[in-house]
């Protein structure tokens, strides 16, 4: 990807992009202007990066400059092949201690965010890990989708285990913790995963990192932008000259106002 260089706007708004884990750093998005249907993201630095969003007003021209709402939570996202992501999964491969003859690798929930808006999105109540498990061909021959909801329960590193068909268990991470909100797979005391659930695939149309331990749904929330400058590209667009819109209905002038208008004074 041709970096794009920095550009100095009064609206870039800094913000920090944090990670709860360290494969996620490697996903940072690069510095550059990216779009959507209706906003650009500015990035202006690997180290420190920064956002701002400018909003079409009705498709016609760009309306204002607008500034984000203070949000303490972080902002999550990964970049795969110049595009960003909100929703991402971190892989584990042998979560155990690596003694398990059982080949799997599960894929931890690592982003809540649905959107990148100017107010603090909502963040989801639920989430999904998916554990796959692999035959000697390293083919996946079975996935299980483990429901992940939020708790206020205190985030640790201990582990449960998810019961096998043909016995034995694998384990999986208890709880993902994503900026200040904290997600855990099971209630009660036993640390068995029951609720488990056969599926055919991993999210449709998945995409990885080149490194391959991040995983992003198919559907990117932006891509990176063609505008080498962000201010020509608003400058090009609020100078296209639309045609009026007309309406398929005919308004016609009471006839009232032109009597009144045809009234002399004195009548």
């Amino acid at each position: 990807m041709e970096t794009i260089r920095k550009v100095s706007l009064s609206f870039l708004i800094i913000f920090s992009v944090f990670s709860h884990l360290a494969a996620v750093d490697n996903c940072i998005p690069s510095p550059g202007i990216y779009e959507n249907s209706n906003k650009y993201i500015i990035i202006s630095s690997r180290n420190e990066p920064s956002k701002g969003v400018y909003k079409l007003f009705y498709s016609f021209f760009y309306d204002g400059e607008y500034a984000f709402e203070k949000d303490d939570e972080p902002f999550c996202v990964v970049e795969i092949n110049d595009k960003l992501y909100t929703d991402y999964w971190i892989r584990y491969d042998n979560v155990d201690d690596g003694n398990s003859d059982i080949n799997y690798c599960f894929w931890l929930p690592g982003g809540n965010m649905s959107e990148i808006s100017l107010n603090p999105p909502n963040r989801k109540e639920s989430l999904f890990g998916y554990c796959v498990f692999f035959d000697d061909n390293e083919n996946a021959v079975e996935i299980l989708r483990i429901h992940y909801w939020i708790t206020d329960c205190e985030y640790s590193e201990e582990q449960v285990y998810i019961p096998l068909e043909g016995g034995g268990t694998v384990p999986i991470p208890k709880f993902t913790k994503i900026g200040s909100y904290i997600y855990k797979c099971i209630n009660g005391i036993k640390p068995l995963v029951r609720h488990a659930e056969k599926i055919g695939q991993l999210p449709f149309d998945a995409v990885y990192s080149p490194e391959g331990d991040i995983m992003a749904s198919g559907k990117f929330y932006s891509k990176i932008s063609a505008a080498e400058t962000f201010v020509d590209e608003i400058s090009d667009h609020n100078s296209i000259v639309y045609p009026p819109r007309f309406s398929i209905l005919e308004i016609k002038e009471p006839s009232i106002y032109k009597k009144l208008e045809n009234m002399k004074i004195n009548e």
